[in-house]
């Protein structure tokens, strides 16, 4: 069954992962380039301190991971649930990204516009600001609670997938239409097969996996 990590097998996957995470860097830096009279790019860049550089890259990259987790299990989602899936991937994804932001509150003016926007007025950013190594921990802590349950979510798919899986095919010999049921690998494809009646060697036809793609009632595990 996969880890998590087999998700970056797949190269569009780690491609999704470095632009999100990368959009959400630039986005935390510019934040407060763009809403800062008289700010600019360099001088920002200069006020920032390592342990600042450290946080965004880290709210970045946690917000870019559980992005990559929650569109794999909308994709792999095999029940009916799959709008409730969506639902809660797109919920605990905003959610994320507004906690990020909040822990990357760095000056008061660049959250004013950002909290407007939900209604919230200038003395929940104050109040922020005046306790902010407490958001920026608890932002923290946040992003590490999303991306446990996002995992979570995802070992739960995988073993709802893998249960899902039938291993158990019935094979007809092309020779003499012999029809035995057999176990199919689950970690690799039979590309032959030696009939028990006839003892003709069956092999896959051209384009299939295995035996059982070509001549089962059931597509192998692979390909189901």
């Amino acid at each position: 069954m996969k880890n998590v990590f087999s998700i970056f097998r797949n190269k569009l996957y780690i491609l999704l992962f470095i632009l999100v995470s990368l959009f959400f860097l630039l986005l935390f830096i510019f934040i407060p380039v763009f809403t800062v009279i008289g700010n600019d790019l360099s001088t920002q860049l200069s006020t920032f301190t390592i342990d600042e550089y450290l946080l965004m890259l880290f709210l970045a990259l946690s917000i870019g991971f559980n992005f990559v987790i929650q569109i794999y299990i909308i994709k792999n989602k095999k029940s009916c649930s799959t709008g409730a899936t969506t639902a809660n991937s797109t919920l605990s994804s905003v959610a994320g990204v507004f906690g990020a932001i909040v822990g990357t509150a760095f000056c008061p003016s660049c959250l004013l516009p950002l909290f407007a926007i939900v209604g919230l007025g200038s003395g929940s950013v104050f109040f922020i600001f005046e306790h902010q190594i407490y958001f920026v921990i608890a932002s923290i802590i946040f992003m590490i609670v999303i991306l446990y349950f996002a995992i979570r979510k995802f070992n739960k798919l995988m073993i709802d997938n893998h249960m899902s899986i039938k291993i158990q095919s019935i094979l007809t010999c092309p020779k003499c239409n012999f029809q035995e049921k057999l176990t199919m690998p689950t970690d690799s494809c039979q590309f032959f097969h030696e009939c028990s009646n006839c003892h003709e060697r069956i092999k896959a036809k051209d384009g299939d996996c295995c035996v059982f793609c070509s001549y089962g009632d059931t597509k192998c595990p692979s390909k189901q």
